[in-house]
């Protein structure tokens, strides 16, 4: 048996995010501990938070029991799913 404790990240960037708060009590309910994410939907983007808005960022996290694993750029791809069409 590992002695390797795993955890599960999920990148929330095409998740609707009309609310942050509900978005991370759905980010926990699957079972993620960690979240990949550049953009607060409404709230705009990572990259254009105040100081203050980052911290209060930082502190919705610590409320979810969320931890970043990365945050910023959307470095892995350049298409969104919701932009493809299916033939």
């Amino acid at each position: 048996m590992s002695t390797h404790a795993f955890t599960i990240g999920i990148f929330i960037g095409e998740l609707p995010i009309a609310d942050l708060d509900h978005t991370l009590e759905r980010v926990r309910a699957i079972g993620a501990d960690h979240i990949m994410v550049h953009s607060l939907g409404a709230e705009g983007s990572i990259g254009e938070l105040t100081d203050a808005q980052a911290d209060y960022f930082a502190q919705r996290l610590e409320a979810h029991d969320v931890r970043p694993l990365l945050v910023g750029g959307n470095v892995f791809k350049d298409v969104h799913l919701n932009d493809l069409e299916i033939d």
